[in-house]
């Protein structure tokens, strides 16, 4: 078992697939479990990194996706992580990051041009000027826009469009001169909060408001004459934390549907009994988040982070709470099921188990989000996927 769980932590320098693909070359790696002892547990990996997606035992380890499409003129970007650029994401198309296959749920932006400032039909500007000449964080130029103040407390604001509800706003920034306050706001002119600004690029945020009217004005305020920021990427959205894609507006509001990612379960998954580990990246939400379901009606979930802060298996029957996680945390979880007990285990801790009703399902793989994509929205990162077809009660520490 040990030689097994091994294999699994060496798959992604020893399978390689398509780059920018969630496909399979089962050609290279197939032979290499197909037979032995040493290979016969392993049923299905997915490294889900660099380009890389799975291979399994069962008939396909081609990914189905659908998602991430923009609705309304936008465009979407998420972090690359050797170059710290943001990167355009294809409309349509998965995001395999170098911390794995990015997930998300909806999103939206209800902000009008996110990284035009200068455009007086959406934003009004006082006692400052505003140029669309700066370099963005994805490293365009004329991409950003430069505020510099003529006066003290100048603002740029925008009206917004909504219903009342929980809302947050965030901006991609960096400072150009001075070193005086700035302040973003969620409310507008009446509650500023100050936020932390470099010479370098950051994405600061509002605190989550408490729900409030409809309709707010948002902004950004420099407190002292002369100072100068760059910004990019204003985005305003109901909800309680910040996406970690950024959604740029152009005349209107855009949105992406949710992120889908399922691959066949019919040998790759044992429903009766079996192991499932990964790695979880967290952003800001830990509400409702999935991890690898292994059936499509709901039961099945290994990874779910429920109850804003534990991580969890789920049969459909029961759950056994593994560990409490935070915002912005990586960690990895392993659960395993078979016979009359499941468990579930937080960075190699000793596992919680509960009772098993027999059964997970194992119809489907699906990564980050439940199979229609209407719940379980991850917000984060996941890779190493790992499914054996044994329950690794004693070696499950062993793990990625």
């Amino acid at each position: 078992m040990r030689r097994i769980l091994a294999l699994a932590l060496l798959l992604p320098s020893l399978c390689m697939a398509r780059t920018g693909t969630l496909a399979s070359r089962k050609m290279f790696c197939k032979p290499m479990y197909a037979s032995g002892p040493l290979y016969r547990d392993l049923t299905f990996a997915a490294p889900l990194t660099n380009g890389l997606g799975a291979l399994g035992a069962g008939p396909s380890t081609v990914a189905t996706y659908t998602g991430g499409v923009v609705t309304g003129a936008g465009a979407i970007h998420y972090i690359d992580g050797p170059s710290g650029l943001l990167v355009p994401r294809t409309s349509g198309s998965p995001a395999l990051t170098p911390n794995g296959l990015l997930v998300e749920g909806a999103i939206s932006n209800l902000a009008l041009q996110a990284s035009d400032l200068t455009k007086a039909a959406a934003y009004t500007a006082t006692n400052c000027t505003t140029t669309f000449t700066a370099t963005g964080p994805d490293g365009v130029a004329n991409d950003a826009t430069t505020i510099t103040a003529t006066a003290g407390n100048a603002t740029v604001t925008q009206a917004i469009t909504s219903a009342a509800g929980v809302r947050i706003t965030s901006v991609w920034i960096k400072r150009r001169t001075g070193t005086g306050e700035i302040d973003l706001s969620n409310w507008g002119a009446t509650t500023w909060e100050p936020v932390t600004v470099t010479s370098a690029w950051t994405r600061v945020s509002t605190a989550a408001s408490s729900a409030g009217a409809a309709n707010p004005t948002i902004g950004i305020r420099i407190v002292t004459n002369a100072d100068a920021v760059d910004v990019f990427g204003l985005t305003h959205w109901v909800g309680a934390f910040a996406y970690p894609s950024t959604l740029v507006t152009q005349a209107v509001a855009a949105s992406v549907s949710a992120d889908v990612v399922t691959y066949a379960g019919a040998g790759n998954v044992n429903a009766s009994r079996g192991t499932v580990a990964a790695v979880m990246g967290l952003t800001g939400n830990t509400l409702d988040g999935r991890g690898v379901d292994v059936g499509a009606g709901g039961a099945g979930r290994i990874g779910w982070i429920a109850a804003g802060s534990t991580v969890r298996i789920y049969d459909g029957t029961s759950n056994a709470t593994g560990g409490t996680v935070s915002a912005n945390e990586s960690f990895t979880f392993a659960g395993y099921w078979g016979g009359s007990a499941m468990g579930i285990s937080k960075n190699h801790a000793t596992a919680v188990t509960a009772s098993f009703d027999g059964s997970m399902v194992g119809d489907l793989i699906c990564i980050g989000i439940n199979s229609s994509g209407a719940a379980g929205g991850l917000y984060g990162t996941m890779r190493s996927v790992v499914i054996l077809a044994v329950d690794a009660v004693g070696d499950y520490k062993r793990l990625p």
